[in-house]
């Protein structure tokens, strides 16, 4: 099935601004990634962290992306080409509509959260993620052991991501109800970031 890749990318100083050869890099790798997936690609950046730069797009299946187009000559060559300015710190296959993102993503600044739920908490938090009317999310699909995720995963527990618009921040109550069943280990945010569209063609 087709899922949604996001990836967390950090550049080397000096960033920003980047430099002319690693936007070269970055427009390639989204070249190949388009090429291949026949998906749009998106980079995005955040203002409080401009050394973080977000991967957003679409595969047909996490195989795909890992087993087929990881090793292949293309990505590979790009990858030497900005080795020692650009790292891959995470990434993660998620069952989101990647034109749904878009949609968020498009209208100028947008926040990405994570967030980790225990498996007893699953039922509750969807209960109280299905409130939420201001963005789109979904679970991680890939295996729990898969050595590109940023921390140690278990069957006890999955990752959700949720894109909503800037400024559109839940309601405490809706916080809350996160926790579900009284438990206050039911969930974790992972982490909350604000990013605009990097327009890497533009950049000076």
């Amino acid at each position: 099935m087709p899922v949604l890749e996001l990836a967390l990318l950090s550049l080397a100083p000096p960033a920003p601004p980047l430099s002319a050869e690693t936007r070269v890099a970055l427009l390639r790798a989204k070249a190949a990634m388009e090429a291949h997936s026949g998906n749009n690609f998106t980079f995005l950046q955040s203002a409080a962290a401009p050394r973080h730069v977000y991967v957003l797009g679409a595969w047909a299946s996490v195989d795909d992306h890992v087993r087929v187009f990881v090793p292949g000559a293309e990505n590979q060559a790009v990858l030497r080409a900005v080795e020692g300015r650009v790292g891959v710190e995470w990434l993660g296959h998620f069952d989101v509509p990647l034109a749904g993102v878009l949609e968020v993503v498009q209208k100028g600044g947008c926040v990405i959260e994570r967030f980790a739920v225990r498996m007893e908490s699953r039922s509750d938090f969807e209960e109280a993620v299905g409130s939420w009317k201001n963005g789109i999310g979904g679970w991680r699909v890939d295996e729990p052991d898969a050595q590109y995720l940023e921390r140690p995963q278990n069957d006890e527990e999955n990752v959700f991501v949720w894109f909503r618009p800037e400024g559109k921040a839940h309601e405490e109550s809706e916080v809350k109800s996160l926790h579900g069943g009284g438990r206050k280990d039911g969930m974790q945010l992972l982490d909350r970031t604000a990013v605009t569209i990097l327009d890497l063609e533009s950049q000076d």
